[in-house]
């Protein structure tokens, strides 16, 4: 590779650097999302929590409004009885299977007392929740539209990108785009100058080989990490070979 030819490779990374952090911070957003989207469920699934607690205690109740009202129904009927008996020991009869049915009248009248004390605290739970969570909704909501405000600013910015970094592209062959493409799905900094005759993104030092290489402007991939080197001009009194090695 040429000096130009280099030259316009590492301008293609210098312009892709520029937007990495737009790419970034688009991540970050998108993953944000998520989150609120996530927070908004839970929230909306505590409210159900809270209506099915308030549907079931409403069952309680009427089960034992229910029980009650056959129990009231009986002690009616008993009484009826009562009245109309002529014999004792029928009299004695019905009287006990009224105080049956009053002992069970005052076990399922604790029982509702109990069942409606319990919907009227689950009602009161719900009231607050629900106001709570519209607060927490409308705020969640705001931030969403916040969120992708921004996304669509960025989109925005890297659709521009896109279109100018044809410009760098077509100046850069296509067996050295290609690598470079794949490397920079897997790395954030796919290429690389040689530093101190050693890769600078893992460190692992240049055969002596391709340090000459490098130096005469050719691209090469790191012996242990794959990213793609390239020698710097800048660096050249540092990456000078040693005549004793």
């Amino acid at each position: 590779m040429n000096g130009l030819l280099l030259e316009n490779f590492i301008q293609l990374v210098s312009f892709d650097q520029t937007v990495r952090s737009l790419e970034l911070e688009r991540e970050a957003l998108l993953k944000k999302i998520a989150l609120i989207h996530e927070q908004k469920l839970r929230l909306v699934r505590d409210i159900e929590d809270s209506r099915r607690k308030v549907c079931e205690f409403q069952k309680n109740v009427d089960s034992s409004e229910l029980v009650m009202e056959m129990l009231d129904g009986q002690e009616a009927d008993k009484k009826k009885k009562l009245e109309m008996v002529s014999g004792s020991k029928e009299y004695v009869f019905l009287k006990s299977e009224i105080q049956n049915i009053n002992k069970e009248q005052e076990v399922v009248e604790h029982e509702l007392i109990d069942a409606w004390g319990a919907l009227d605290n689950a009602r009161k739970k719900l009231d607050i929740s629900t106001q709570a969570v519209a607060v927490q909704l409308d705020s969640i909501e705001r931030e969403v539209v916040s969120v992708e405000e921004k996304l669509k600013a960025i989109d925005i910015m890297l659709d521009d990108h896109a279109q100018k970094r044809v410009a760098f592209v077509v100046n850069v062959p296509s067996e050295i785009l290609d690598d470079y493409e794949h490397m920079r799905g897997i790395v954030n900094n796919p290429v690389v100058p040689v530093s101190q005759a050693s890769c600078s993104g893992c460190f692992y030092p240049a055969p002596i080989s391709d340090v000459l290489l490098l130096r005469k402007g050719k691209l090469l991939p790191c012996k242990s990490c794959y990213r793609i080197l390239y020698f710097d001009e800048s660096d050249r009194k540092s990456t000078r070979l040693n005549s004793s090695h």
